[in-house]
């Protein structure tokens, strides 16, 4: 019994231990902060102090955030705050490749209409994203002027309501079991 405790692991063993550690996304933005941040200082170290590529300092930044959200989990204060946060990122997936389908197809309307600011496939989704926003110039033509406000009704206001329904509903549910989700958080 004592030689299996210490005989060397499997590939599909290790394979499948690791498949269940990483199955938490928690484990997924440590592994990933951890990357980026030896990604970032050994070069640094290798170079003299040489500065980092911007990108990935900033992606390092935000998923370092995203950890002290983590940690944050085991105050009472905090724990239902954070799992609401992660509970809408969740629940708005569906929501959010409905909306992005949504601007990829006006967006791909007011290209071939030929609209200033829509040229590319990347200029007409920023420009669709921030008509969704609000921000907007009424366009020049009678149907691009319709087509804009059919983008605007649905998405500013459609979809918009839709979102803050489905956060709300999240809040709500979430909520609830505010004592039984501090505990299963501090847990984790």
């Amino acid at each position: 019994a004592r030689a299996r405790m210490h005989a060397p692991l499997s590939c599909r063993a290790v394979a499948r231990k690791l498949a269940a550690h990483f199955s938490s996304g928690w484990n997924l933005i440590d592994a990933a902060a951890l990357g980026l941040m030896l990604a970032l200082l050994v070069p640094w170290f290798a170079n003299g102090g040489t500065a980092p590529a911007p990108e990935a300092s900033a992606c390092a930044s935000v998923l370092s955030w995203v950890k002290l959200l983590g940690f944050l989990r085991a105050f009472r204060p905090m724990a239902a705050l954070v799992a609401v946060l992660f509970e809408v990122a969740k629940d708005t997936r569906p929501f959010l490749f409905i909306l992005l389908t949504t601007l990829c197809g006006f967006g791909g309307a007011f290209s071939a209409l030929g609209e200033e600011g829509y040229e590319t496939f990347g200029r007409a989704l920023h420009s669709t994203y921030m008509l969704a926003l609000g921000e907007f110039d009424v366009m020049p033509r009678t149907f691009a002027q319709v087509l804009q406000a059919v983008c605007l009704l649905f998405v500013l206001i459609v979809m918009m309501n839709l979102l803050i329904a489905l956060i709300s509903d999240t809040f709500e549910r979430v909520q609830e079991k505010e004592g039984a989700q501090f505990q299963l958080e501090r847990a984790r």
